[in-house]
């Protein structure tokens, strides 16, 4: 399968740049990570759910974990084997939206 330029991987350099424009996310084991944490499972429910509309608008698909009220989203571009701007595009768009 072909990689667009959006899928290309990042150097580390250009990571450290993309990292610097997002709120609390981190890179762990080579994703990029945010926890989010909400009163109760009914509000982690709907805030996945509208994880899983911003996935499906840019055909591109997070680890996501639950525990009840605790959120984890974890990006990479498994094409690309690392990150790519489509992770960071992901997580401005979902940074976006809260």
């Amino acid at each position: 399968m072909e990689t667009t330029s959006a899928e290309r991987k990042l150097s580390e350099e250009e990571i450290s740049k993309e990292l610097k424009t997002l709120d609390s996310w981190r890179i762990s084991k080579g994703r990029l990570h945010k926890e989010f944490k909400f009163k109760n499972f009914a509000e982690a429910l709907e805030f996945i759910n509208m994880v899983g509309r911003i996935a499906e608008s840019l055909c591109h698909h997070p680890t996501i974990f639950n525990d009840y009220g605790l959120v984890v989203i974890e990006l990479e571009t498994h094409s690309s084997k690392g990150l790519s701007m489509l992770d960071f595009s992901f997580a401005n768009q979902l940074d976006s939206q809260l």
